[in-house]
């Protein structure tokens, strides 16, 4: 079991790390279009409701709906949840579910490790106690 739980925290380790997140990439826009971008606003209607999108004078992109700009990483990230210091990157659309199992599976192997140790424990405390006893016993007959 401990073995599966290391191997599964290691592969969504590796799969939250390693690709894509969710960045959007810079392209290079010139002064008129960038103007044009930034002087108004750029609403997308859809099911009903409108969105606003909001340009990046960094990027020269306009933002789909709950991106960001990543200051560690100095890029555009969609669904951006958190730049995460640890692995490096920033976690977002496409890694967050992977991210999220990682978390997961580490919290349940804790789980499982401090079960185990004080299931150890209990059973070596136990052991003791009857030898102890089995000791005062034999000290007894004699």
């Amino acid at each position: 079991i401990s073995v599966g739980f290391n191997c599964l925290t290691s592969c969504f380790l590796n799969l939250a790390s390693i690709g894509n997140p969710g960045y959007l990439w810079k392209v290079k826009a010139t002064e008129q279009e960038s103007n044009r971008l930034t002087g108004s606003q750029n609403l997308i209607v859809h099911k009903g409701g409108v969105t606003v999108m909001k340009y990046c004078r960094t990027c020269n992109i306009i933002w789909p709906p709950w991106s960001v700009h990543c200051k560690e990483c100095d890029i555009c990230v969609e669904r951006f949840d958190h730049h995460c210091p640890f692995l490096g990157i920033c976690i977002a659309k496409w890694n967050y579910f992977y991210f999220l199992m990682y978390i997961i599976t580490t919290h349940l192997y804790s789980y499982y490790v401090i079960l185990i140790t004080a299931a150890e424990i209990i059973l070596c405390s136990v052991e003791i106690d009857q030898n102890e006893s089995i000791g005062d016993q034999t000290e007894h007959w004699l």
